[in-house]
Order: C-alpha cells, then structure tokens, then sequence
C-alpha cells in the first residue's frame, strides 16, 4: 500500500493519496473478511453448511491438561468422554464456526504432546503432522455436522493408535482379514463407524485401528472409503443409476459429499468418470 501511495504521490495532490490510502485499507480489510469466511465452515440449521454466524475464536481454548483428559479417556476406553474432550478441544458444535487455522492449531499440539507423552521421536512427531493436509481436504468436503465431527475424532484416534504401545501380535493377519470382509459386507450403512466395527467384531476400538494401520499401511476409515468409491466407480460404470441412487448405495451421507470425495479420490467427477466408461 505505501507503494502505491508513493507513486501516486508523484501526480496528485496529498487529498488523492489519503484516499486511496484509505480505499486500500477497507480492500485488505474486506480480503481478511473473506479469508476468514472462507476458512470457517459453520453448520447452522437443517443441516446447510454456511458462513453465517461464526462464532469468532478469542484466546487459548485448550490447555495441556485438557488434551492430558482426552488422552486418559482413551487409554480407559472412555469413548463417550472422549468425544466430549474432543469436540472441547476442536470448538465442534452445531452453531459455532470450525476455522481450518483453529483446526491445525489444535491438531498440532496434541499431536507433540501424544508423542512427548509416549516417549516418540522427532520423526515420529513429522510423520503424524505430514497428516495434516489430507485431514483438512476431508473437512472441506464434508457437508453435515456430523461428517466434521467423524473426521476430526477419526484424526484424533489416528494420533493416539499411532502413539499408544500395542499389545503383542495375537492373529492379526486374522483380525485384518475380518475388517476387510466386515467392510465388504457393511460398506453401504452410512453410520458405519470404527467403534461399530470394533463393537461387531468384539476387539478393542483403538487395537483394531493400531493392527489395521500397521498391516495395511492406511487406516480403515481411508480403507472403508476406498472400497465405498471402487464399488461407486463399477456402479458408474454400468450406467444404469442415479448418482444419488449410487451415493446411497455405496453408504454415503449426500450426493453432494460423495461427488467432492470421488473427485478428491478418483480425480475426476462421478459424471466425468461416466462419460469415460461410456466412450470405451
């Protein structure tokens, strides 16, 4: 702006120059206004995402003893307390505004602070932060409360499964052959969670995620999507249904979501990826 001001200096007068000051200032006020609209995702009524009244994040809103709560939930397999301490932390609610900013501020701190309390290395801290990218592109894509709300306590229980010591190897290429077969026979329920798996199949919630990762190298949630768009994609690819009907079928919550994580996954449309099966 003092560049500006500067050159325009040199062919108005000082009245000229104050007021494209001025007119700067309310531009670069107006791009923060909208920075900020567009990093907050806030669900208001009905279930519509918009950026309506956002409630502004003041101060620190988490603590080292609160993220010291959650992490003793976890290991006490207090789910429900948990989730508590986790929508605590994060800020989630159905009428408060989740800034992406806010979201890896939190995300990162508890990140240092499970590998400081575990004993991980310096690396092992990277690695779970390297996360981060992927976790917002998901938050982008979501289109109800509750998919913010099963994103962020999916990255949370990541963290503590990559983090907490795993009891010794009893079967598990057993229980993995489990998940996977529980995940072609249940992939179509659209409230299907990891804690319902674990319930199902009567392992632990965080064990199962711990052996699934270190066997599979992804967590099952990526794995149940995964095999949720591969199921879409043989759907699309016969040409006989809706995409709506597709959404349904294959267990996601909305058209809209399924068309936003195809594209992220797939790397174009359900409509592109139509088109394409049916020119071959």
């Amino acid at each position: 702006m003092e560049t500006l001001q500067r050159f325009f200096s040199a062919f108005a007068g000082p009245d000229t120059v104050t007021a494209l000051g001025d007119a700067a200032g309310s531009l670069a006020e107006s791009l923060r206004h909208a920075r900020t609209a567009m990093e907050n995702r806030t669900l208001a009524k009905g279930g519509v995402i918009c950026y309506g009244e956002l409630t502004p994040v003041s101060g620190s809103m988490f603590s080292q003893a609160d993220m010291g709560r959650l992490v003793g939930c976890l290991e006490n397999r207090d789910y429900a307390g948990a989730s508590e301490w986790v929508a605590r932390l994060f800020g989630l609610g159905h009428a408060s505004g989740i800034s992406f900013q806010y979201f890896l501020s939190v995300f990162s701190s508890l990140a240092l602070f499970m590998a400081h309390h575990y004993g991980k290395s310096r690396a092992d801290a990277e690695k779970m932060l390297a996360q981060q990218t992927s976790i917002v592109r998901e938050l982008s894509a979501a289109t109800h409360v509750d998919d913010l709300t099963a994103v962020i306590e999916n990255a949370v229980y990541e963290l503590y499964s990559d983090c907490a010591p795993m009891a010794p190897p009893t079967r598990r290429s057993e229980l993995v052959d489990k998940i996977n077969r529980y995940i072609e026979t249940h992939y179509m329920q659209q409230k299907l969670t990891v804690e319902k798996m674990a319930a199902d199949l009567l392992f632990e919630n965080s064990y199962i995620r711990r052996v699934y990762k270190a066997a599979c190298g992804t967590t099952i949630l990526r794995a149940l999507e995964n095999y949720r768009i591969e199921r879409a994609k043989e759907m699309l690819a016969r040409h006989t249904m809706r995409h709506s009907e597709i959404a349904a079928a294959t267990g996601f919550s909305d058209p809209y979501y399924f068309s936003k994580r195809f594209k992220q996954i797939v790397g174009c449309t359900p409509t592109e990826y139509e088109g394409m099966m049916y020119h071959e």
